[in-house]
C-alpha cells in the first residue's frame, strides 16, 4: 500500500459534497475535519496534544512547528550535499533571509 495520498474528488469531511480538483476538502472544511477529529478521537485539544508528547512540561508545539518549516524550506531550496549539522546549508542567503531559519541558525551558533 502505498503512502501517497490522493485525493478523490468527494470531500474527506464527510458531508459528500465535491472537492476541488487536487484537493481533499470542500472549501472552508479544513478545521471542521481537524477538529471534528481531534474531538472524536481524543476529546478535545489538550487530550491531543498530550497524547503525542506536547504540553507546558513537555515537547513544545511552537518550536516544532518553526523546526518544521525550517526543515520544509531547507528541503526545497538546499541543493544536495551542501548541508551543515542540522542537514542545512546556512551559507545560502535565500535561506538565511527566512526568520523561521534565521531563527534555528542564531540557535545553533549559542549553543
Amino acid at each position: 500500500m502505498s503512502d501517497c495520498l490522493i485525493p478523490t474528488g468527494i470531500c474527506w469531511w464527510g458531508c459528500g459534497e465535491e472537492a476541488l480538483p487536487g484537493s481533499f476538502v470542500k472549501a472552508g472544511h479544513n478545521k471542521t475535519a481537524e477538529s471534528g477529529v481531534i474531538m472524536a478521537e481524543y476529546g478535545g485539544v489538550p487530550e491531543f496534544l498530550r497524547a503525542h508528547g506536547f504540553g507546558p512540561r513537555s515537547k513544545n508545539t511552537h518550536q516544532a512547528l518553526e523546526e518544521w518549516r525550517a526543515a520544509r524550506i531547507a528541503k526545497v531550496l538546499v541543493p544536495a550535499g551542501r548541508v551543515s549539522r542540522d542537514g542545512i546549508d546556512i551559507t545560502d542567503e535565500r535561506l538565511t533571509a527566512h526568520p523561521d531559519m534565521s531563527r534555528l541558525i542564531d540557535r545553533d551558533r549559542r549553543e
